[in-house]
């Protein structure tokens, strides 16, 4: 009986592990699958993929400064005659911005031409460093009615201004 039980435990043995008897008899071996083991093998350089390094990241640029900002436009030049109009005799007053700047004042020439077409003697003044100021005019009583036209030029600007003599 013991032959009997140990020819069952052979049995059962190579069924679980599909493994053919000595005689050829049994079941036929299956496919051959991978199974994990224990042991350690050499694996040969081929056979393991290459590492590659990460991407590299692309290489950044150092900030670049933003644009300077427009230059900051600058006020007209503008005359302004107070009074605009007035008799002969009058002094008219003109007051004037927008020169440009200067640490010691611009020099300003003031001409004026009557309507007769005559030009006065031109007049040299300074305008304040912030390129403001006023200049006067004394219109003469033996000066023609009509339209007097009032020149400043300084510092690469020109601007007139006509006031009235009655």
């Amino acid at each position: 009986m013991k032959a009997l039980a140990a020819l069952v435990l052979v049995l059962l043995v190579t069924t679980a592990c599909d493994v053919a008897t000595p005689g050829g008899q049994g079941p036929a071996p299956a496919a051959a699958t991978t199974r994990p083991s224990a042991s350690a093998a050499a694996i040969p350089p081929s056979a393991v993929p290459a590492t590659t390094a990460p991407p590299a990241a692309p290489a950044t640029q150092a900030p670049t400064a933003p644009p300077p900002p427009p230059p900051t436009a600058k006020p007209a030049l503008t005359l302004t005659a107070v009074p605009p109009r007035a008799t002969r005799g009058s002094t008219f007053v003109i007051q004037f911005k927008g020169f440009p700047t200067s640490p010691n004042g611009l020099d300003v020439v003031q001409s004026v031409t009557l309507p007769s077409g005559v030009k006065l003697p031109p007049k040299t003044f300074t305008a304040k460093p912030d390129g403001t100021g006023f200049t006067t005019y004394l219109a003469s009583l033996g000066d023609p009615s009509g339209q007097h036209v009032i020149n400043l030029t300084g510092g690469g600007l020109s601007a007139f201004v006509i006031i009235l003599v009655d």
